[in-house]
């Protein structure tokens, strides 16, 4: 089965084969969370995959954290899948992402973190060809735009800052560290270009970036996290944007919410940011 689309135009781009068992792991905070990794999930099963997912969630915390906390978690683990520690061993993988974050972190330790759990899941001989995902995620909505296109130093002592520079940096550290397939899911990318174009008045009721969330850093329950989990499901599964609809039990409860021109603003912007960044394939 061959997907044609503006960026996806051959069969070898074609990451997983509709039908085939997928299991995937999450490693982050709650922006991870943002994205509902089970909704991911949901999106691949009603497009013909087997899908599944677990996930370790500490709240508030950078990667740098999590490695060295290894059952820390505000989120209830998958049982099947357990602690990272246990998932990433235990568990055949098909992908796992991890994200970074600010705070107690800079460029080094993260990149130090994500290279250590790649290391520790291709450990396993069943994931020798675990594909590995960097969660390029978004700075708070105050002043987003000006802190997503903000300088960042290729320094090893640099604070973390959620911004395009930034995982420029993180990704090619971690690429050059290993062998692994190392990719970026562009979320923080296409949450700009959103805000761009909700500014310009494209869809009524949307402003800018604000209405998609439902504080200073998390997502709205419903249109915010959609965006969100339909950037991670393209990029993970090489599919174009078109026609994937809000799955039944994910990403709210109000189908009204989704309008055909939020439906078509999403489509656009997601099937742009991955057509021009040169890391997710």
């Amino acid at each position: 089965m061959c997907l044609v689309s503006a960026f996806f135009i051959s069969c070898q781009s074609q990451r997983f084969t509709p039908g085939q068992e997928i299991n995937s792991f999450h490693i982050g905070n709650s922006l991870t969370w943002d994205s509902q990794p089970k909704g991911i999930a949901e999106i691949a099963q009603n497009n013909g995959y087997k899908a599944s997912a677990g996930y370790h969630i500490t709240c508030g915390k950078p990667l740098t954290y999590i490695s060295q906390n290894p059952q820390d978690v505000c989120v209830k683990v998958v049982s099947n899948f357990g602690y990272w520690g246990d998932a990433l061993i235990k568990n055949k993988l098909d992908f796992v992402t991890m994200q970074p974050f600010r705070g107690e972190s800079t460029l080094k330790s993260e990149a130090d973190a994500i290279v250590n759990f790649i290391e520790l899941c291709r450990s396993s001989e069943q994931n020798k060809d675990t594909v590995f995902y960097i969660y390029a995620t978004w700075p708070p909505q105050l002043n987003y735009a000006k802190t997503w296109t903000s300088d960042f130093p290729d320094e090893d002592d640099a604070k973390t800052v959620l911004c395009a520079q930034y995982f420029e940096h993180i990704i090619k550290r971690v690429r050059n560290r290993t062998d692994a397939k190392v990719y970026m899911i562009p979320a923080g990318e296409v949450l700009y270009n959103l805000d761009r174009e909700l500014r310009k008045g494209r869809v009524p009721g949307l402003p800018n970036i604000q209405a998609l969330f439902r504080d200073k850093v998390h997502l709205s329950h419903d249109l915010g996290r959609f965006a969100v989990a339909l950037t991670k499901y393209c990029t993970i599964y090489q599919q174009a944007p078109d026609r994937i609809l809000k799955p039944q039990k994910h990403y709210g409860k109000n189908k009204s919410a989704f309008s055909p021109e939020y439906y078509h603003l999403v489509y656009e912007v997601v099937r742009k940011v991955l057509k021009n960044n040169p890391h997710t394939d």
